[in-house]
């Protein structure tokens, strides 16, 4: 049997299986999206749904993480990733 590998999404910081969410990277202190969790350094990962996504803009949660806080960029990204 195949151990299912979980993370924890940083805004319900519940833990999920990593098919379920979606990776960010924060690189030289800006996030960027990784789709093929490939990228070196620390992963952030968030849950790979609309309303986390709206969240994630309405509460500014990136801040907290990195000292940029306007990213339409990525916001774009990520919903194109949902649908």
């Amino acid at each position: 049997m195949k151990e299912v590998v979980e993370r924890m999404d940083i805004l319900s910081r519940k833990r999920y299986p990593r098919e379920r969410l979606i990776r960010l990277v924060r690189k030289e202190d800006v996030f960027v999206l990784d789709p093929a969790n490939a990228l070196p350094g620390r992963g952030y990962y968030l849950l790979r749904e609309r309303v986390s996504i709206e969240r994630l803009k309405k509460k500014n949660v990136l801040l907290r993480y990195s000292k940029k806080t306007d990213y339409p960029k990525l916001f774009e990204e990520l919903e194109g990733l949902i649908g």
